[in-house]
């Protein structure tokens, strides 16, 4: 298992067993497992949890490079209920995952609703559809040959030469 604690976003991975080898960046450590006492993914939710992160982020260190110290990880403790709790709590964040993502898509699908509603109200409005018309109301076209007639009646300005100053 990976993790990096430097940046603001906790990146935690759990590699799958493989015969290759790996090669691990500066800033990110290594945890090898004993699977009789801690279960990968429970420790993968504990590491990327924000308040792991708040802890382990007090022993960051350096200003324009932040480093954690090597020694203070490898006597970080992280509390480790026992394994049959560790299963359950393991079930229950994935079905609270599950629960987000359904979530997340029938949030997408009512944002796509809502777009096309915005649209479709738009349209109506546009077509004169939104409300009833009025018997009363005067139609558009005697409206614009009312504005065309004034317009035209309306007495035009002269335009006046400027003239030329000599400095």
């Amino acid at each position: 298992m990976f993790s990096s604690f430097v940046d603001e976003e906790i990146r935690v991975c759990q590699l799958p067993k493989s015969e290759e080898t790996f090669i691990n960046k500066a800033d990110c450590f290594c945890l090898r497992i004993d699977q009789t006492v801690a279960k990968p993914k429970f420790l993968l939710y504990s590491l990327a949890a924000r308040q792991t992160y708040r802890q382990i982020r007090e022993a960051v260190h350096g200003a324009t490079r932040p480093r954690i110290n090597l020694g203070f990880l490898k006597v970080f403790e992280i509390s480790l209920p026992s394994t049959t709790e560790q299963i359950e709590i393991i079930q229950r964040v994935e079905q609270l995952f599950a629960f987000v993502s359904q979530l997340e898509v029938r949030v997408k699908v009512a944002q796509a609703r809502i777009d096309g509603l915005t649209q479709s109200i738009l349209a109506k409005a546009f077509r004169g559809e939104l409300v009833p018309q009025d018997p009363n109301d005067e139609p558009a076209s005697v409206l614009l040959d009312r504005i065309k007639a004034q317009h035209a009646a309306a007495p035009k300005g002269k335009r006046g030469r400027r003239s030329a100053t000599a400095d």
